[in-house]
C-alpha cells in the first residue's frame, strides 16, 4: 500500500474514532440515573409555618402544623424506558405510623420535557434541572439544585414555590413565599443527613482538610527548628 494511501486510511480512522468518542460522550451526557434505593425510608417535617399568611395568600387552612411530618417508605423500583415507576407506602400529615401506610406509584420522567413535581428527581440534579429550565424557561428558575416557581392562588395571590434536592435527587426543602415580599409562609425540611452540594461539596471538604493538614505540619516543622 502506498504511502499515501496509508495516510488517507489512518485519517479517516481517527475521524471515525474521534466521532464515535463525541457520540459517546453525548449520550453519557444525556443519561441519567436514579439516586434512590429500594427499602428505603424518607421523613419531611414542617419546621415553619404562619397560618395566618398561609390562609391569606392561599385561601385556605393548612392540614398540618409545625412537628407534624410525612413518611415514605420505597418498596420497589422499576426501570421503564422513558421513566422509573417507584412504588412507594407513604403517611400523611397526623397519620399514625402505626397503621398501614399509603399505596402510591409515582412516575419519574428521564427527560427534562416530561419534568413533573416530584419528591424524587433523576441524577445529576443540577444538569437535570438545567435542561428543565431550558424547555420551561417561563415557568421555572433553576439555580443549581433549587428549582422554584410563581403560581397564582385559588384567590389570585401570588406566592413563590420553592424546592431544593440533594445530590441523590431527594427534596430535602420545600417552602413557599408571598411573592411580593418574599415573607415565609412554610417550610418543610428532610429530617435525614444529607449533602446539599453534593460531590462540590465533598470536594470543598477535601481541600479544607487537606489544607488544615499541611498548616499543621508546617507549624510542626517551625516549632521544632525555633528549638
Amino acid at each position: 500500500m502506498k504511502r499515501k494511501n496509508k495516510v488517507i486510511l489512518a485519517l479517516v480512522f481517527l475521524n471515525v474514532a474521534v466521532f464515535c468518542l463525541c457520540t459517546n460522550e453525548y449520550v453519557k451526557a444525556q443519561t441519567y440515573s436514579l439516586g434512590v434505593k429500594e427499602d428505603k425510608e424518607y421523613i419531611w417535617e414542617v419546621t415553619y409555618l404562619d397560618s395566618s399568611l398561609f390562609g391569606r395568600i392561599l385561601g385556605s387552612e393548612p392540614n398540618y402544623d409545625v412537628g407534624d411530618r410525612i413518611r415514605v417508605i420505597i418498596r420497589e423500583i422499576v426501570d421503564v424506558e422513558t421513566y422509573w415507576r417507584i412504588t412507594i407506602d407513604w403517611w400523611d400529615y397526623q397519620v399514625d405510623w402505626g397503621q398501614k401506610g399509603t399505596f402510591q406509584n409515582i412516575q419519574l420522567f428521564k427527560l427534562a420535557f416530561q419534568y413533573q413535581h416530584c419528591i424524587f428527581l433523576p441524577t445529576p440534579v443540577d444538569d437535570y434541572l438545567e435542561k428543565v429550565e431550558g424547555e420551561f424557561p417561563t415557568d421555572y428558575q433553576v439555580e443549581g439544585f433549587k428549582i422554584s416557581q410563581i403560581l397564582k392562588s385559588e384567590i389570585d395571590e401570588e406566592y413563590l414555590h420553592e424546592r431544593t434536592y440533594n445530590n441523590d435527587g431527594i427534596l430535602v426543602t420545600e417552602a413557599i413565599y408571598e411573592y411580593s415580599n418574599t415573607r415565609l409562609i412554610v417550610k418543610v425540611e428532610a429530617t435525614f443527613a444529607t449533602i446539599p452540594m453534593g460531590i462540590y461539596f465533598i470536594g470543598f471538604i477535601l481541600v479544607a482538610v487537606t489544607a488544615i493538614i499541611f498548616i499543621t505540619m508546617r507549624n510542626k516543622k517551625y516549632t521544632i527548628k525555633v528549638s
